[in-house]
């Protein structure tokens, strides 16, 4: 906005912007809306959803869509955060591996102990154990104590 001075007067005078997609963009958000719908029913990588939702897409409408920096940010916001019962158990998506593996030793509400049983024979067999803690996933409301 600028004000300017007419005989005395002030007047205010405005840009008005439309707020309508150009015609040139509409591929851009027809990809952005894919995307997201993608991400929000699906556990793929970021990159695959990217890379499979781009190759339905023609070359021609390439220089139109957004960076992937901005599309892997929209998938990161766009899929559901998993949270704790009303009794603070972990949901069943969080309790298995991927292959539908056990993947909780112990469980209590206040302490949550992650291992499946192979892993603890393997520790048994084995006299040294080296420990790592750059394990930084966690829910809310735990914190991590301590990763082997």
């Amino acid at each position: 906005m600028s004000y300017q001075f007419i005989h005395g007067r002030t007047s205010l005078i405005a840009n008005i912007t439309l707020s309508c997609s150009t015609p040139d963009s509409i591929p851009a958000i027809q990809l952005k809306n894919e995307i997201k719908a993608h991400a929000a029913i699906t556990d793929e990588s970021t990159s695959t959803i990217i890379h499979s939702t781009l190759r339905t897409y023609p070359l021609s409408d390439a220089g139109q869509h957004p960076k992937n920096e901005p599309l892997m940010l929209m998938i990161q916001r766009q899929r559901t955060t998993e949270t704790v019962d009303a009794d603070g158990r972990l949901p069943d998506k969080l309790r298995k591996t991927y292959r539908d593996k056990g993947f909780i030793l112990h469980e209590d509400k206040k302490l949550i102990i992650f291992t499946k049983k192979t892993n603890l024979s393997i520790l048994k067999q084995n006299k040294h154990w080296f420990a790592d803690r750059t394990f930084k996933v966690c829910l809310d409301d735990y914190y991590q104590l301590f990763t082997l």
